[in-house]
C-alpha cells in the first residue's frame, strides 16, 4: 500500500526490524555487491559491441559568497543560455551564511542557495544527486536526469582544519561517485587565509587528503579515483609583486606577468602531490578582493592585492606501468594494480577543459564566482539500469493502480528500498510525492515483473506528468526511473453543485393531484421503507467506521507511543554518554590547572637563577651554557604554561558545548515525555471516560505549527547528532589533552635535566680552573722564596767581589810608590791591573743580575695578585652556581601531569 507521508527513519526501524536483521545475516556488503554488478554490467555491455566512446560535459562552479543570499538570477553562472547544455553540474560554495538560527533551519530543510540552483535547474529536467553542508562549506552535485540510474555508489565526507582542526570555517567536503562506471570525486576546499599562510595552506590540503576514506574498495581514498576535481577558496596570494604593478597588469590584461609570483604555481615546483593536478591558464582578473556591489579592487584601508584565490584544477590517476616495466623492476603485477592497468586499457578516459574564466556580473561578495567547462570523454562500463520499473495502466485517485518493475542486473538489494512517485521535474530524490516499500527482501535476477498495488488515495487528485524511481538504500541512489506517464485528474473533484434529479409528485401525475391518490400513497411508502433501510446501512456502516477508525487511531497512537519510546531510549542513551563525556572533562580541566599551576614554581626558579647569575663578578658574566639551558628552560616552561591555558579554554569551551548538547537532550526528552504521557492518555480513553464539554470544544482541524513527522524525527536526530558530534569532540580533545599533558611533561622534565647538567659541567670546569689556579700561586710563591734568596746570594757576591777589587786596587796604588826605576809594567803589575778589570766585569753582571732579580719578583707579585684575583671571582661564581642557584633548584621535581 503506497504510503501517503514521508515515513521516518524511525518509522522504518519499527516496521522493518526484524527484516534488516535477516538481511545484516544474509548478505554481503553492498559495496562488494555493487562492484560484482558493475563488473558483470560492464562484461554484458561493453564487451559485447558497445566499446564506441562517449562525451559529457561538466559545468563546474566554485564561488566565495561571504555569507550572501543568492541573487536571483543565476543564469550567467549555470550559462543555461548555452546551445551546449552541461550533463553534470558541481557547484561549491564557501562561507555560506552559517548563523546558528540559519544553520540549525537548513539542517532541517534546504538553504537558501541549494533551494535556488534546484529551482532553476529541476525544470530543465537536472536532479539533485548529492549534497553535503559543513558549516559555510556547500558541495551540490546535479545530473540529467537521463544519467541518474547511471551515477552509482554515492557517497559524501567532509574535513574540518579551523582552529586545531576542530572548527569547520576551513576544511574540505567531498563527493565521490561511479559515472557509468568511471570513479569520479570532487574536493570543495576553503584553506587558510592570508599571505604568509601558503606552506600551511599546502599542509591542509595534504591532511585533507590523507584523512578523507570512503567505503569502497575499489577507490577508499580521494587519489584512489579515475578523476578528481579539486576547486574552492583555495586562498592562494601573488607574492613579491607590489599593488600599482598588479593592478596595471590586470589593467592591461597580461596576465601571465603575475603567473610565476602565483603562491599555487610556485608551491606545485616543491610539492609532488600539487605537480599531479593540472589547471588551466589564468586568463581572466584575478577574482579577490572586490568591494561590494562593484568590479573595484579592494580600496578599504587595508588594500587588499588581488589574487587568483578562487581555483579549479583536476587530477586524471597516474597510469599504473606496463607489466614489461614491472617486469624489469622485479616487481610482480599485484590485483589492485592489474585490474587499474585493464581498466585504463579497456574503458579509458580522458578529460579537456573547454572554459576557465571568471563572471564579473555577480557583485554581491567580495569575491567573483570562477567556472570551469568540460568534455569528458570515456567508454561506458554499463549502459543498462539496474532496475526497470513502468506504470500499468491508467492511474487516477478514482482507482488503485498497479507499478511493474524487475531487476535487469543483480545488485545489493533490501527491505529499505522503496519506489517513488514524482511529479516530471523533480529536484532530488527526496522531492517525491508518495513512495512505496518494495515487494521482495532479496530482487531476484530474472524476468519476471513483479507487481506492487497502489491505493487510490496515495495518488494525486489533480493528476499531472509522473515518473516512478527505484531507491537503493544500500547504493544511496536511484537506479531506475520510469517512462514519464500521465495520472488523469480525479472526476471527483469537481467543483459543481450536485444535480438534483428528483421529481415532485404534482409533477409525476398532475392529473391526480387534486385528490387521494393510492399510487402516490404507495410511492410514499415504498420510498420511507427505502429510507429507513438506507438509514440503518448508514448507522452500521457509521458504526463499523467508528469503530475502524478508533482501532486505526489506537494502532497510530500505540505506534506513536513506540515511536516517541524508541527515541527517549536514543536520547537517554545519548545524555548518558554526554553527562559522562562532561564529567570526563571536568575532571581532565582539573588535572591540566593543576599542570598549569605547577609550570609556577619552576618558571620562578628558573627566572631567579637569572637573576642571581647576574649578580656574578663581571668577568664572569658571560653567556655561557648555562645561561643558554636557564634560557631555553624559561621559554620551554612558558611555552608549556601558554599551551596549558589554550588547553583549559579549550576543555572550557567543549565543556560549554557538551552542557549545550545535554541541555537540549534534557529538553528533548521532557517534551518526549510530556507526548508520550499525552499519547497514552489518549490511547486510555473511550467515549465512556471523556468529557463532554471537552468533546464539543475540540477543534478537529490541525494546528498551524504542527511539525510533519520527518521534522519531528529531525528535531531529535539534530540532537543526537550534535551529541554525538560534541562526544566525538570531546573524545578528541581528551586523546590530543593527554598527549599535549605527556609532551609537556617530558619536555620540561628534559631541559631541566639538561639545565641541571649544564650546571654540574659549570661547577665541575669552576672547580677545576680554580684548582688549577691554586696550584699556580703556590708554585709563585716558593718561585718568590727562591727569587729572595737568589737575590741575597747576588748581594753578597757583589760584596765579596768589591772587597777583592779594594785589595787589588791598593796593590796597584801600593805598588806605584815604587822608585823611579822599580816602577816597571812586569807581571805581576799586569796581572793586578787584569784582575781590577775582571773585578769591575763581575760586579757589573751581578748588579744587572740584581735588577732583573727585582723585575722578576715584580713581576710574581703582579702574577700572585692576579691569581689571588681570580681564585676569589671563581669562588664566587662557583658560591652562586653551586650553593644558591642548587639550593633554589632542589625542589624542583616535574611530575607526569
Amino acid at each position: 500500500m503506497l504510503m501517503s507521508v514521508r515515513s521516518s527513519s524511525l518509522l522504518k526501524h519499527q516496521g522493518k526490524e526484524k527484516n534488516n536483521e535477516d538481511e545484516s545475516n544474509q548478505s554481503v556488503s553492498g559495496e562488494e555487491k555493487m562492484e560484482e554488478s558493475e563488473e558483470q554490467s560492464a562484461d554484458s555491455g561493453m564487451r559485447t559491441g558497445n566499446n564506441e566512446g562517449h562525451s559529457f560535459r561538466l559545468h563546474m562552479v566554485t564561488w566565495n559568497v561571504a555569507t550572501v543570499d543568492p541573487p536571483n538570477d543565476v543564469t550567467s553562472l549555470l550559462q543555461l543560455n548555452s546551445p551546449e547544455s552541461p550533463d553534470l553540474y558541481v557547484i561549491g560554495l564557501q562561507e555560506v551564511y552559517s548563523g546558528p538560527l540559519r544553520f540549525m533551519s537548513d539542517t532541517v530543510y534546504n538553504d537558501a542557495w541549494s533551494l535556488q540552483f534546484m529551482c532553476t535547474l529541476g525544470p530543465l529536467d537536472y536532479v539533485k544527486v548529492s549534497s553535503i553542508r559543513m558549516q559555510g562549506l556547500l558541495l551540490l552535485v546535479f545530473s540529467k536526469l537521463e544519467h541518474v540510474p547511471f551515477i552509482r555508489d554515492i557517497q559524501a565526507s567532509y574535513t574540518r582544519t579551523g582552529i586545531y582542526r576542530y572548527w569547520g570555517n576551513k576544511g574540505g567536503v567531498s563527493v565521490r561517485l561511479s559515472f557509468y562506471g568511471h570513479t569520479l570525486c570532487f574536493l570543495n576546499c576553503h584553506l587558510a587565509a592570508h599571505m604568509k599562510y601558503a606552506t600551511e595552506r599546502v599542509d591542509e590540503f595534504e591532511y585533507i587528503m590523507d584523512t578523507q576514506t570512503f567505503d569502497c574498495k575499489k577507490a577508499p581514498r580521494i587519489v584512489d579515483h579515475r578523476l578528481v576535481f579539486w576547486f574552492g577558496d583555495l586562498n592562494f596570494r601573488i607574492e613579491d609583486h607590489g599593488m600599482h604593478f598588479v593592478r596595471s597588469c590586470i589593467n592591461n590584461q597580461t596576465y601571465s606577468l603575475l603567473w610565476s609570483k602565483d603562491q599555487l604555481t610556485m608551491m606545485k615546483k616543491k610539492e609532488q602531490i600539487l605537480q599531479e593536478f593540472e589547471e588551466g591558464p589564468l586568463d581572466f582578473q584575478p577574482t579577490y578582493k572586490f568591494d561590494l556591489n562593484s568590479d573595484n579592487y579592494d580600496s578599504s584601508g587595508k588594500k587588499r592585492k588581488p589574487a587568483w584565490t578562487d581555483r579549479i584544477l583536476w587530477r586524471l590517476r597516474p597510469k599504473a606501468p606496463p607489466p614489461d616495466e614491472q617486469e624489469k623492476n622485479s616487481v610482480g603485477l599485484d590485483a589492485k594494480t592489474a585490474m587499474q592497468l585493464e581498466e585504463e586499457e579497456e574503458y579509458p578516459l580522458k578529460i579537456r577543459q573547454d572554459s576557465y574564466t571568471n563572471i564579473m556580473e555577480y557583485s554581491i561578495s567580495d569575491h567573483k564566482p570562477v567556472i570551469g567547462v568540460f568534455t569528458l570523454e570515456l567508454k561506458k562500463m554499463y549502459s543498462t539500469p539496474l532496475v526497470r520499473l513502468q506504470a500499468e495502466g491508467d492511474w487516477s485517485a478514482d482507482m488503485d493502480a498497479m507499478v511493474l518493475y524487475s531487476p535487469l542486473q543483480p545488485f545489493p538489494s533490501s527491505t529499505w528500498d522503496w519506489i517513488g512517485l514524482y511529479k516530471v521535474g523533480f529536484t532530488s530524490a527526496s522531492d517525491y510525492i508518495t513512495y512505496m516499500w518494495v515487494k521482495d527482501d532479496e530482487v531476484a535476477f530474472n524476468e519476471e515483473d513483479i507487481k506492487v498495488y497502489v491505493g487510490k488515495e496515495e495518488i494525486p487528485v489533480r493528476g499531472g506528468e509522473c515518473v516512478l524511481c527505484y531507491y537503493s538504500s544500500n547504493l544511496q541512489c536511484i537506479i531506475g526511473i520510469s517512462e514519464s506517464f500521465k495520472v488523469h485528474e480525479s472526476k471527483n473533484n469537481s467543483d459543481g453543485p450536485p444535480v438534483d434529479t428528483t421529481m415532485s409528485i404534482s409533477e409525476r401525475n398532475p392529473q391526480q393531484a387534486g385528490g387521494p391518490n393510492l399510487v402516490n400513497i404507495e410511492f410514499m411508502r415504498n420510498h420511507s421503507e427505502l429510507f429507513r433501510a438506507e438509514c440503518s446501512r448508514l448507522i452500521m456502516e457509521s458504526n463499523k467506521a467508528c469503530k475502524r477508525m478508533q482501532n486505526n487511531d489506537n494502532k497510530q497512537l500505540d505506534q506513536r507511543v513506540r515511536d516517541i519510546q524508541f527515541l527517549k531510549n536514543e536520547l537517554e542513551l545519548k545524555l548518558e554518554e554526554i553527562i559522562l563525556e562532561i564529567d570526563n572533562l571536568i575532571s581532565l580541566q582539573s588535572r591540566v590547572g593543576n599542570a598549569l599551576e605547577a609550570t609556577r614554581e619552576p618558571l620562578r626558579v628558573t627566572v631567579l637563577c637569572l637573576e642571581e647569575r647576574m649578580k656574578r663578578p663581571a668577568p664572569e658574566r658571560l653567556h655561557d651554557e648555562v645561561d643558554r639551558e636557564l634560557l631555553k628552560e624559561r621559554e620551554v616552561i612558558e611555552g608549556v604554561a601558554s599551551l596549558l591555558q589554550r588547553v583549559v579554554e579549550q576543555i572550557t569551551e567543549q565543556i560549554r558545548l557538551n552542557r549545550s548538547a545535554k541541555y537540549r537532550l534534557e529538553q528533548d526528552l521532557k517534551e518526549k515525555f510530556e507526548a508520550q504521557c499525552i499519547d497514552n492518555s489518549c490511547a486510555l480513553m473511550t467515549t465512556h471516560s471523556i468529557n463532554n464539554q471537552m468533546s464539543k470544544n475540540t477543534n478537529a482541524a490541525l494546528p498551524s505549527l504542527a511539525v510533519t513527522p520527518k521534522q519531528w524525527e529531525n528535531i531529535s536526530d539534530i540532537n543526537i547528532a550534535k551529541a554525538e558530534q560534541q562526544k566525538i569532540n570531546s573524545l578528541s580533545l581528551q586523546a590530543l589533552v593527554e598527549s599535549v599533558l605527556g609532551q609537556t611533561a617530558a619536555d620540561m622534565k628534559k631541559q631541566v635535566q639538561a639545565t641541571t647538567s649544564a650546571f654540574q659541567l659549570n661547577i665541575q670546569e669552576i672547580k677545576s680552573a680554580k684548582s688549577q689556579m691554586e696550584d699556580q700561586l703556590a708554585k709563585i710563591l716558593l718561585e718568590f722564596a727562591s727569587q729572595q734568596r737568589i737575590k741575597q746570594d747576588l748581594q753578597v757576591a757583589i760584596t765579596e767581589n768589591e772587597h777583592a777589587l779594594s785589595l787589588a786596587q791598593a796593590r796597584l796604588v801600593l805598588r806605584r810608590k815604587r822608585p823611579t826605576k822599580e816602577q816597571c809594567h812586569d807581571s805581576a803589575h799586569f796581572q793586578l791591573f787584569a784582575e781590577v778589570q775582571q773585578i769591575t766585569a763581575h760586579i757589573s753582571k751581578l748588579q744587572g743580575a740584581v735588577v732583573q732579580s727585582d723585575e722578576q719578583h715584580r713581576a710574581l707579585v703582579r702574577c700572585q695578585l692576579e691569581l689571588q684575583e681570580n681564585i676569589e671571582i671563581k669562588a664566587s661564581s662557583l658560591y652562586i652556581d653551586e650553593v644558591i642557584c642548587a639550593q633554589h633548584r632542589e625542589p624542583i621535581i616535574i611530575h607526569n601531569f
